[in-house]
């Protein structure tokens, strides 16, 4: 909830692996308090795809990954312009470092 305070579209709060020192104050903001406390990430459903060469491509949707219709898309598509094609707004794209298991399909979504 208060990830969705700032982040709306927040679906899952996620501890990092590190731990950071930070400042904080106490209620009505005063005083400096240092502490080195747990992170979170607030994060939201990122737009994602997927290629395997030799396979269609995948894209996610609201969680679920989704072969492209047109059975012919492929690895050899530039990734900013295969997102551009579901999101036209993408302005970059970044590997993640996540790995899921994803069902692919041959050409022709066989």
């Amino acid at each position: 909830v208060y990830c969705q305070k700032f982040w709306p579209k927040t679906i899952r709060v996620s501890q990092l692996p590190y731990r950071e020192t930070i400042t904080f104050q106490a209620g009505g903001n005063t005083g400096a308090h240092v502490s080195t406390r747990n992170v979170f990430e607030c994060g939201q459903d990122l737009p994602r795809i997927s290629y395997w060469s030799g396979k269609v491509n995948q894209r996610n949707v609201n969680g679920v990954w989704m072969t492209d219709l047109d059975g012919t898309s492929g690895a050899n598509i530039d990734k900013l312009v295969y997102c551009q094609k579901f999101w036209p707004d993408t302005i970059s794209v970044a590997l993640l470092p996540d790995q899921e298991t994803i069902t692919f399909q041959a050409g022709g979504n066989t």
